[in-house]
């Protein structure tokens, strides 16, 4: 199977799996616009993901359990990480660094069931929302942290959220009414420029 990404995970034939942990200060891109790529997001994915002060990456797709970036991940007019619908790996996401996109999909999409720390910034340049899941998620946009989108959604879920905005988020932040996940709740007395919340129901 031919690849035109970075880092390429592949099972290979049968019923076997396959993960990776990457920790990098360096650049990784592919020709193909993702960087790393989970190829069966139900039988490969990327255990951990570091990426360090300085470092660069391209669009991420597939299962990623742990996230932690201080450098720039950016997608283009891609996502910068698209977790997909399955669940090979889990793990929680933390940036102080960028995390960028100029598209109409989200910036970090299907951040579902897992908890992002951010005092870094999240933008979408484009139209599509930073942050969007199908499920719930738990998001602290803490000292210094950035949530932004160039159109009206900042973040968008489709299930129960638990958002503490401690500083900028640019958008609308919209949530469906929690299934599994409990209530939505939303704190963000100690931020600023949140344009609407809609919780519906």
């Amino acid at each position: 199977m031919l690849f035109r990404s970075g880092i390429a995970i592949d099972p290979g034939s049968g019923s076997s799996s396959a993960g990776a942990s990457i920790d990098n200060s360096g650049t990784i891109v592919g020709t193909g616009g993702i960087a790393l790529l989970a190829s069966d997001p139900n039988r490969t994915g990327f255990t951990s993901i570091v990426n360090r002060a300085g470092g660069s990456i391209g669009a991420i797709s597939g299962s990623v359990g742990t996230l932690s970036n201080a450098g720039t991940i950016e997608g283009g007019s891609r996502s910068a990480v698209d977790w997909g619908t399955e669940f090979f790996a889990f793990g929680d996401v933390t940036n102080s660094g960028v995390i960028g996109s100029s598209g109409s999909v989200a910036t970090l999409a299907n951040l579902s069931g897992r908890a992002l720390t951010n005092t870094g910034t999240v933008e979408n340049r484009g139209t599509g929302a930073a942050i969007a899941a199908t499920g719930g998620m738990s998001i602290l946009n803490g000292t210094n942290g950035r949530i932004a989108s160039g159109g009206a959604i900042a973040i968008a879920g489709d299930d129960g959220l638990s958002l503490t905005n401690q500083v900028t988020i640019v958008g609308d932040v919209v949530a469906a009414s929690a299934s599994g996940f409990g209530s939505s709740t939303i704190d963000s007395t100690a931020g600023r420029d949140r344009k609407s919340t809609r919780l519906n129901s």
